[in-house]
């Protein structure tokens, strides 16, 4: 207990819904995606750093067509604000298909945005509302999305 006293590690679990509005509008309806983050604060600099594995999954107006996203990335948020800013950043693998043809690739991902922050001892409660973007530096997408997510400190 002491060791996680020391180290000071969170772990937190999020969920919510996207709308595409760039790249993705013509093909896609709105999506659903869901977050693991772990993390650590780090008090020099007053800021929270995470380790965020999840997932987006699209349907499309043609039910036979999909788009699944999955990524690992670095999350950054100030500390201790209600009103927090966050930057996440990292890299995707990215599953399309239509019918039974499927294509993959590999893309950059970041997302901005800002959350509430609501306390109860070590649990933290929080909507999210953010600006997310994908690119392979030829072309991009971006979503607006809102997720509500539910972290413990120890």
């Amino acid at each position: 207990m002491i060791l996680l006293i020391i180290i000071g590690l969170h772990f937190g679990i999020e969920g919510g819904l996207e709308q595409p509005v760039i790249g993705l509008d013509f093909y896609h309806t709105s999506g659903t995606n869901f977050n693991f983050n772990l993390g650590k604060n780090d008090l020099i600099h007053n800021v929270q750093l995470n380790l965020s594995l999840g997932g987006y999954f699209y349907k499309g107006k043609n039910p036979g067509y999909s788009l699944n996203i999955y990524n690992c990335g670095l999350m950054v948020k100030k500390i201790p604000w209600r009103f927090t800013p966050f930057f996440k950043t990292g890299i995707d693998y990215i599953t399309r298909e239509l019918d039974k043809n499927r294509e993959w690739g590999f893309g950059f991902d970041y997302a901005i945005g800002c959350q509430i922050n609501f306390y109860y001892e070590n649990i933290n409660i929080y909507p999210s509302f953010y600006y997310s973007g994908i690119t392979d530096f030829k072309a991009n997408a971006g979503c607006l999305g809102i997720k509500i997510g539910v972290a413990y400190e120890f």
